[in-house]
């Protein structure tokens, strides 16, 4: 639970790609994920509607969840292991979650 007090955090290029997938992939996953959480707006951001819809986004792309929740996980929390994603996500707060998806995206920028 420490990541919920970290306010720099700076995820690990190796750790933030899933096996299955590239650089290229993860940044593109972020940055959709991060989208939709920004087009869901504040009533979007709970377990209940941030599952489904980010299970959706999976789909759509055409990856396995499991491989874009890793991502995310590692993006919002530094780690590959942590408490239930969504449940981390919505201790984190909208803002700090957002803010963390946009800094693992550019990890791998320039």
């Amino acid at each position: 639970m420490g990541f919920l007090y970290v306010e720099d955090l700076v995820p690990d290029p190796a750790l933030l790609v899933p096996k299955r997938w590239d650089v290229g992939t993860t940044r593109a996953g972020l940055a959709a994920a991060l989208t939709e959480i920004v087009d869901a707006g504040d009533a979007g951001f709970t377990k209940e509607a941030l599952e489904p819809a980010l299970r959706s986004l999976a789909d759509a792309r055409g990856w396995k969840a499991g491989d874009l929740f890793m991502a995310i996980r590692v993006a919002i929390s530094g780690r590959t292991a942590t408490p239930p994603l969504f449940e981390s996500m919505v201790a984190l707060g909208r803002e700090r979650t957002l803010a963390r998806l946009d800094r693992a995206a550019a990890v791998f920028a320039g």
